[in-house]
C-alpha cells in the first residue's frame, strides 16, 4: 500500500500539471529517454513526442574497472524506495543461500522505509549506507550481479553503470528498462513480482561456468550497445537534431 501511494499518488499532481500545459498550448512537443511517451500517456498524442536514442550515456572511465576479478557477493544502489523495490529485495533474499551476501548502497527515501528495512533485513544482507562514487564503482565492479527489481524506471543509468563496470544485472521486465535492454544477453528479465523467478535467475549466475560468465559480461552485442551510450557529447548532439525538427 505505501509503494502504491509513493508511486502513484505522488506522481497524479505532476500529470495534472502536464495536461493543463498540453491543453493551454504551452507545451508543444516533449522528448523520452526509453518508450514512446504517447503509448505511455494517450493525453500526450495531441503534441510531437519523439524518444532519444541515445538518450543517456555513462563516464568512460567506468571501463578501467572491468576484468578487475570478481567477489561473491551481489549489490543493489539506487534511491532507497518501494518504487525502486528495495524492501522487497529482503523477501528475494530471505531464501536465497546464507553464504550469499547482498550489499545494498544509497540513500533512503524516508524514516519508515528504513525502519521496515532495518527490521526485516536478513543476516546476509549488508547496508553501506550512501558511499562515495570511488566506493560505489569499486563494490559494484566486483559484485556478481546487480539484482535491480524496481518497479518504475525509464532508461536504468544504475543498470547502464553496472554493464560498464562488468557486473550482469537482473531487472523487472518492465515497459522502461525492456524498450532499452531487451535483446542484452547480460541483462536478465523477470516477471514483474515473479519473485522465484528472480531467486532462480540469481542462482544461476552464481552456477555459471566462468567461461560462460566472462563470455556473457563481454558479449560483442553488449560491446556495441556501451559504445554506443559511452558519450554524453553523443547524446547532446542527437538531442540538439531532435529540437531542430520540432523547430523547423
Amino acid at each position: 500500500m505505501y509503494a502504491f501511494y509513493v508511486t502513484f499518488l505522488r506522481s497524479y499532481p505532476r500529470r495534472r500539471k502536464w495536461v493543463e500545459l498540453i491543453n493551454s498550448g504551452k507545451v508543444k512537443f516533449a522528448f523520452s529517454v526509453s518508450e514512446p511517451l504517447a503509448e505511455i500517456y494517450p493525453f500526450m498524442r495531441k503534441i510531437y513526442t519523439g524518444v532519444l536514442k541515445p538518450g543517456n550515456a555513462f563516464d568512460k572511465k567506468l571501463l578501467d574497472f572491468r576484468d578487475k576479478g570478481k567477489e561473491d557477493y551481489s549489490v543493489f544502489y539506487a534511491r532507497l524506495s518501494p518504487s525502486k523495490g528495495v524492501l522487497e529485495l529482503l523477501k528475494i533474499w530471505r531464501k536465497i543461500d546464507e553464504n550469499k551476501k547482498l550489499i545494498v548502497m544509497g540513500k533512503f527515501s524516508d524514516k519508515k522505509v528504513e525502519k521496515l528495512f532495518m527490521k526485516n533485513k536478513p543476516k546476509n544482507v549488508e547496508y553501506l549506507g550512501f558511499v562515495s562514487q570511488d566506493k560505489l564503482i569499486d563494490v559494484v565492479s566486483k559484485a556478481k550481479v546487480l539484482v535491480y527489481p524496481s518497479h518504475f524506471d525509464s532508461f536504468s543509468l544504475v543498470i547502464l553503470e553496472s554493464l560498464a563496470l562488468g557486473t550482469p544485472v537482473i531487472a523487472y521486465k518492465i515497459p522502461g528498462i525492456r524498450s532499452v535492454y531487451e535483446g542484452l544477453n547480460a541483462v536478465k528479465l523477470v516477471k514483474e513480482g515473479d519473485l522465484a523467478q528472480f531467486r532462480q535467475e540469481i542462482r544461476k549466475i552464481y552456477d555459471m561456468p566462468t567461461k560462460e560468465y566472462e563470455d556473457l559480461i563481454n558479449d560483442k552485442k553488449l560491446w556495441e550497445f556501451l559504445y554506443e551510450h559511452s558519450s554524453w557529447e553523443k547524446v547532446a548532439l542527437n538531442e540538439l537534431e531532435e529540437l531542430k525538427k520540432v523547430v523547423n
